[in-house]
């Protein structure tokens, strides 16, 4: 599946690994994109990263309660988000749940 930057997701023929969720879209936010994911159960298992400016705690909660499983703030760190999607690539790849890398 592919978000448009509508209101519609589009099915996607080629497979990926996770993805990176911009949190400000200018059409659909990030929180609604990653519901919008989740409500598809064969993405039950895909790994969605939040990329964002918004560093505040509460923020971080709504994108892991709303189906995230990362956080990452911006200015991006490169280090950091490699290690980020190397840690949830690996952790994909296993069939057990994993707490988020960021904290």
């Amino acid at each position: 599946m592919r978000l448009t930057g509508t209101d519609r997701c589009i099915p996607c023929e080629e497979p990926f690994d996770l993805v990176l969720m911009d949190m400000q879209m200018p059409v659909m936010d990030g929180l609604t994109a990653t519901r919008r994911i989740r409500s598809d159960h064969r993405f039950d298992h895909l790994v969605i990263i939040a990329l964002t400016a918004n560093a505040q705690v509460e923020f971080r909660d709504q994108c892991l309660k709303a189906g995230m499983n990362d956080f990452a703030t911006k200015p991006i760190d490169p280090t950091t988000l490699f290690a980020t999607v190397a840690h949830w690539i690996e952790v994909s790849r296993r069939p057990v749940d994993a707490p988020p890398l960021s904290h």
